[in-house]
Parts: C-alpha cells; sequence; structure tokens
C-alpha cells in the first residue's frame, strides 16, 4: 500500500510482490502520465495495480468521485480497492453506462474489498459476493476484518481473502474535520494534534478532497 510514488520502482522489482495499492490522494500530487508510466513498469513486471479509494463517499461529491475514476482509469489501472458498498455501487453504474472498465482487465470492473465491508462469516461473504455479481462488479479478493481471532478467520474460508498484517490502522473515521471546527480550514490536507486528559497524542489528518478527517493514534 503506497502513499508515494517514490517508491513504486522498487516495489515492482520485488518477486514476492503479486498486486500494489496505490492511495488516492497519489492523484491529486502527481501528473496522470508520471503516474501511468509508473502503472505501465509495475505492469510490465507482472504486479496487479489497484487504486485505493477513499473512507467516504457522499452525494455532494459524487463529480469529484466520477473525476477520481476517469483519472484512474487513463492511467490503465488492474481495479479498485472499495471500502464501502456506495462505491461498489458506483462502479457498477459507470460500468453500465461504459465509463468503467478497467483497460488492464479488459473485462469489468474489477476490485477488492476493503476490511471495513466486514465479511465476518461465510453467510457475509456469500451475501457480498451476491451483490457483486448482481451489480456486474467482479470481486477479486476480500480483505478480512482487524477484529478476527485466528479461530474466526479460518472459518471464512470460501473465497479468495488477504489480511492487514503491518501498518497503521486508523482509529476514527468522520465526515466532521476539526480543522474546519477550528476556523482553520485551508483546504491543503493538513493535520493537527489533540491530546486527552491522560496526556495521548492523537494525528488527525484532514482528507480535504472529499472533506472527511482521519484519527490515528501514536
Amino acid at each position: 500500500y503506497l502513499h508515494n510514488l517514490n517508491y513504486i520502482d522498487v516495489v515492482a522489482e520485488r518477486s514476492d510482490v503479486d498486486s500494489v495499492y496505490l492511495d488516492y490522494k497519489i492523484m491529486y500530487f502527481n501528473e496522470v502520465d508520471y503516474i501511468t508510466g509508473k502503472v505501465h513498469n509495475c505492469t510490465l513486471a507482472g504486479k496487479n495495480v489497484y487504486a485505493v479509494l477513499p473512507h467516504v463517499l457522499k452525494s455532494e461529491d459524487y463529480d469529484k468521485f466520477r473525476n477520481l475514476i476517469s483519472w484512474f482509469l487513463s492511467c490503465e489501472i488492474t481495479g479498485f480497492v472499495c471500502r464501502n458498498i456506495e462505491q461498489i455501487g458506483f462502479l457498477s453504474e459507470l460500468f453500465k453506462e461504459g465509463e468503467a472498465v478497467c483497460c488492464a482487465a479488459g473485462n469489468g470492473v474489477h476490485i477488492v474489498t476493503d476490511s471495513g465491508l466486514y465479511v465476518f462469516n461465510t453467510y457475509a461473504v456469500e451475501e457480498l459476493e451476491t451483490l457483486c455479481d448482481n451489480a456486474g462488479v467482479i470481486v477479486d479478493r476480500m480483505t478480512l476484518p482487524l477484529e478476527l481471532t485466528k479461530k474466526e478467520m479460518l472459518c471464512v474460508n470460501n473465497a479468495p481473502m488477504e489480511l492487514i498484517v503491518y501498518g497503521k490502522v486508523p482509529l476514527m473515521i468522520s465526515n466532521q474535520c476539526v480543522r474546519k471546527t477550528y476556523n482553520i480550514c485551508d483546504g491543503k490536507w493538513g493535520r493537527v494534534e489533540l491530546e486527552n486528559s491522560k496526556g495521548d497524542i492523537y494525528s488527525v489528518k484532514s482528507m480535504c478532497e472529499f472533506c472527511y478527517s482521519l484519527m490515528e493514534g501514536k
């Protein structure tokens, strides 16, 4: 999972890496042609490249979201990492309109579901598979929920799965913005630090393009 394209060439050279996930913010800090070149290099190295979509999708941001999808599709990615059901529905509608065919795959919209799409047992897996089939969306893999124990994970074995084993996990995702509340919003993807009564520090990042906040612990 890359937030910075500076590391993508190193990842492309690794034989033990099958897929590369690019955070959606990469599209706002790099030229499309530059991203396309990096994606092409990964594809030549046998890697699948997925764009990780925002955590939140609001109706007032549909046009921005549509543009984001179009930009990534122009880079010939393999598919998308969807973080909620609304994104699956949005991609389905774009595909039906002929706007969302993943060029690298060539046969429809391919997705990986994030851990927030809670497939905690076989029934949940089957329900999500049915939903995606009805939407015309192809599920390459599902991500196991973070909270499952080893015993619980072994019960979810009726579909291709992956597991997050390392990295920072958001403590909270909110439609509210701390910087906006304190009238210091400048639309520049900043962050503020909050301290509770016990002296614990929390970093709150503003995801400005889609106007939501992501809180991380330290």
